[in-house]
């Protein structure tokens, strides 16, 4: 796992080739989904792919790409806020910040902010965790209430 949430990553999504099982096709293909690390680019990324695809007199062809997100300040006056209205609806978690490698929304948001931050005030069990994205992903109706009122305080103590 931790493999996965640490470096660039690149994963074959799609393949083809061949049709028949007694000849060898004239050519292959594959399609990779490469997400990058924060901090890394595209530029340096297809470069050490160009450089080791020539190196089996491969070809390779960029389809589309986008950068990585921003990283949310830590320090910030929004994220600091944005701690301060947890707190108070929250009193009982402890806030750790860590590197969401999802392909989120937040991407859409960076041409109004600078940064966004990725949360979900919502009181969870570790079943409702596993079923994220998934079959019978839910949410408590109970939670709901935390949740208003967490983005009411945020919104009332922005400055």
């Amino acid at each position: 796992m931790w493999g996965a949430i640490f470096p660039t990553t690149i994963t074959f999504t799609a393949q083809g080739g061949g049709t028949v099982a007694n000849a060898i096709p004239e050519e292959a293909w594959a399609t990779a989904n490469i997400r990058f690390l924060q901090g890394d680019t595209s530029d340096r990324v297809f470069a050490k792919l160009k450089k080791l695809s020539s190196k089996y007199d491969l070809s390779m062809e960029v389809l589309k790409y986008r950068e990585s997100s921003l990283v949310a300040d830590t320090k910030g006056e929004g994220y600091l806020e944005f701690i301060q209205a947890l707190k108070q609806v929250f009193p009982e978690v402890v806030v750790a910040p860590y590197l969401m490698v999802g392909g989120t929304d937040c991407r859409t948001l960076q041409p109004i902010s600078t940064y966004a931050i990725r949360c979900t005030p919502f009181v969870m069990s570790f079943s409702q965790l596993n079923c994220m994205h998934g079959n019978d992903e839910h949410a408590f109706l109970s939670s709901l209430d935390k949740c208003v009122e967490f983005f009411v305080k945020l919104i009332e103590q922005h400055k």
